[in-house]
């Protein structure tokens, strides 16, 4: 029997969420598309038969929503509460995705990349309703350490799916998968039931809308906001191979253990360890020239992949150490783009959401870019054009920071 201080108990602690439950909370987003989309859906597609170069153009399309998100986000903070808006989409998506696997592969292919691209948009509104449930239930003094858990379930509950879903796919069939899938991405989103969130204002979508698009042109009428979607464009620092790695792992002869580690587990934790690593290095050193810098670092890893053996050893360290990178740069992106926006609160929101695109629209070319290297000269062709992405992107946002923001850091 509970007593009533411990009803009370309860009841605070539901009124002011502990930091730890956004951990599990963005396992509906983060298993999706760190673990599933990135890692396990190409390694499944290979063993089903699908080409590199087909599946890089299925992951590009199914990212690519990344890039252009914003445009429907406004739709979270109209009609339900957020927390109901997250648990439906969360399921819906989960179900259009689990759906898309218990196709018949490959001759259902067609089917299966537009149902995982419609499962994407929609999950991209359970990131929308996460940010604005955190935003409006986590108290100010709190915020720090319910984004430590954030990141924390993003990336590494990610990576963890991402094991389990690969586990799966090596001793279970296609259907298991799927089944799992939707599991684990469709329940954590029941907790955010737990949240007492306030009543949002009723806006209608269309106010909302014209709001947003307002902002959206007076960031694209500046001179300085336009040149900050060509440089977070710009292709360096995508992490595109990630997308990509699961797939050319029998290339090398890695056994599925060894992927299971690398892309999942075990990747997960060394991403997680690059993007603490690459705040220390913010903190410390010009953003500008570190974006850059990892770019280059990042066309010496495709180099050394390049010209070394086609070995499970090599799958490993590469793996890894472009894993790592791409820690730090997405830590120094998200650095930068609060860099560029400055202290202007005015449609800040708006502006971090249509930078933020802009810096997803690499990841989608790249890839596919990265898909028709593979189909040029298999991963030699792979490792030459990220590499070549790498090395020109690098060369040109130097170049814009010379030019525009060294005078001007802020929009």
């Amino acid at each position: 029997m509970i007593s009533k201080t411990h009803a009370t108990g309860l009841l605070l602690t539901l009124r002011r969420p502990p930091s730890w439950l956004f951990g599990p909370l963005s396992l509906p987003f983060g298993i999706f598309s760190n673990g599933f989309v990135a890692i396990v859906m190409p390694f499944v597609l290979r063993k089903q038969g699908v080409s590199v170069e087909q599946i890089a153009g299925i992951v590009a399309l199914i990212s690519s929503a990344n890039s252009y998100y914003f445009l429907w986000s406004p739709v979270v903070d109209i009609g339900p509460k957020r927390k109901i808006w997250f648990v439906l989409v969360s399921f819906l998506s989960a179900g259009l995705a689990g759906l898309a696997f218990l196709l018949p592969i490959p001759a259902r292919l067609g089917w299966l990349t537009w149902l995982m691209f419609a499962a994407s948009v929609i999950n991209l509104l359970a990131s929308s309703a996460f940010g604005g449930l955190m935003t409006t239930t986590v108290p100010e003094e709190n915020r720090g350490a319910a984004s430590g858990w954030y990141q924390c379930g993003n990336v590494g509950g990610g990576a963890l799916g991402a094991a389990l879903l690969l586990w799966f796919a090596e001793t279970h069939s296609v259907t298991g998968v799927a089944l799992v899938l939707i599991l684990i991405v469709a329940l954590p989103s029941l907790l955010a039931l737990l949240l007492n969130e306030p009543p949002h204002a009723k806006v209608a979508f269309s106010t909302k809308l014209r709001q947003m698009l307002r902002e959206i042109w007076v960031t694209l009428k500046s001179p300085l906001g336009l040149t900050g979607l060509v440089f977070f464009a710009a292709p360096l620092n995508s992490g595109a191979l990630m997308y990509l790695f699961s797939a050319v792992a029998v290339d090398f002869n890695a056994p599925g253990s060894v992927v299971t580690w690398v892309t999942g587990f075990g990747g997960g934790l060394i991403t997680a360890v690059g993007s603490v690593f690459g705040g220390y290095l913010c903190n410390r050193f010009n953003r500008f020239y570190m974006y850059a810098l990892t770019g280059f670092v990042f066309a010496a890893v495709n180099l050394a992949m390049l010209v070394s053996p086609m070995t499970p050893a090599t799958y490993i360290w590469g793996s890894s150490l472009y894993l790592f990178l791409v820690g730090v740069s997405y830590t120094n992106f998200t650095t930068l783009v609060l860099d560029v926006i400055g202290r202007e609160t005015t449609g800040a929101a708006t502006r971090y959401s249509l930078f933020n695109a802009a810096g997803n629209f690499p990841i989608a070319y790249m890839t596919w870019f990265d898909g028709k290297g593979y189909a040029l000269h298999g991963t030699k062709g792979m490792f030459s054009f990220d590499l070549a992405g790498n090395a020109v992107g690098g060369m040109i946002t130097l170049l814009i920071y010379f030019l525009v923001f060294r005078k001007k850091p802020a929009v």
